[in-house]
Parts: structure tokens; C-alpha cells; sequence
């Protein structure tokens, strides 16, 4: 198994756990897969667990995948997506930066807690 889809005991997101590397290729199957998840269970929040795995995308494919892969989501205007990343792991902060410069609504947590607190928030 590559990836886990579940939605969380709040009803609020869906978490996608992911256990391999991240590549673009990969982002975009289970983003696919967990976006559907969280149409299926009708929330626009995801939390992706990489905390096991890292970004193995050069600096050029993490660009390309906010700017064009991105888009092929089709995400509500109110989407929010937590990536939740071990301590010593900085191979998703670009994705971070240039996801939100494309205009998503993507942050990256080291603390589950305050991922899922952001998720949980009520939309401005």
C-alpha cells in the first residue's frame, strides 16, 4: 500500500497517509484520490501525513506541480490542506511556499494538533 485514505473522527477532513517517497506524479495520484475522498464525505479539508517520508522533487517539479498539477484537482475556493511533516524534515517546505503563491491554501505542521486545529477551524 502506497498511500491510506480515512476521514477523521471529526467529519471535518480526510487524512491521507502516505508511505513513500513523494514525487509529482505521486502528489497528484493520492491528492486525486483524497480530494474524491473528501467530495465523497462532503468536506474541502485534507491532512497529508508525510511525517515517514520525504519530497524527492528537484525545486523545478515542486514548482510545476503548484502552478500546473495543481489545478488538475479541481479544489473548492475553500480548500485547506495540512502537510504534516516530521521535525527534521524540510523536503516539503517549497511545496508549501509555492502552492500558496499559486493561490492554494496549503500549510505545512510539525505539531498533528495544530494541523488538525487549523482543519477544524470554521471558514473566514
Amino acid at each position: 500500500m502506497r498511500f491510506k485514505i480515512s476521514a477523521a473522527e471529526s467529519g471535518k477532513y480526510v487524512i491521507c497517509e502516505v508511505f513513500e517517497a513523494v514525487t509529482s506524479e505521486f502528489a497528484l495520484e493520492f491528492g486525486k484520490a483524497t480530494v474524491e475522498a473528501s467530495r465523497e464525505h462532503g468536506v474541502t479539508r485534507q491532512l497529508y501525513d508525510v511525517r515517514q517520508v520525504r519530497n524527492i522533487n528537484s525545486v523545478f517539479h515542486n514548482y510545476d506541480f503548484a502552478y500546473k498539477d495543481m489545478v488538475n484537482l479541481e479544489l473548492e475556493h475553500d480548500n485547506r490542506a495540512a502537510i504534516l511533516v516530521d521535525s527534521t524534515d524540510r523536503s516539503h517546505d517549497f511545496v508549501e511556499i509555492v502552492s500558496r503563491n499559486a493561490g492554494f491554501n496549503v500549510r505545512v505542521f510539525v505539531e498533528e494538533e495544530r494541523a488538525i486545529a487549523w482543519l477544524e477551524e470554521a471558514s473566514a
